[in-house]
């Protein structure tokens, strides 16, 4: 059962990258979250994102700097910042899905 969901979690995502590339905002975004605080944020995406992204680039914070990096996939980005690291690429949100989906209750708990 959960190489099913996987299978669907895979084809959707690919879907959803492909109709709506600007998805990079939404995980941009949570990203940046996860690292409230910090001073100096160095974001690397898929340098299509890098280009959609600079079109708005009044609505990121002064502190983010936006890298272009082709060994990503569009919607990905890995985060760098004083305040530590973030990796909001495709494998690794599967993989954590995987893993919630995987996880067994120990016997005799509800």
């Amino acid at each position: 059962l959960v190489s099913l969901v996987m299978l669907i979690c895979r084809e959707l995502l690919g879907r959803e990258i492909s109709t709506n590339p600007p998805v990079i905002d939404y995980t941009l975004g949570r990203a940046l979250e996860m690292l409230r605080g910090a001073t100096r944020v160095r974001a690397r995406l898929h340098p299509e994102d890098v280009a959609w992204l600079g079109s708005f680039s009044a609505d990121l914070p002064a502190h983010v700097e936006l890298v272009p990096d082709a060994a990503l996939q569009r919607g990905e980005c890995v985060l760098d910042s004083d305040r530590g690291s973030i990796d909001a690429t495709w494998e690794t949100q599967l993989r954590l899905v995987h893993e919630a989906l995987s996880w067994e209750m120990p016997e005799g708990e509800v």
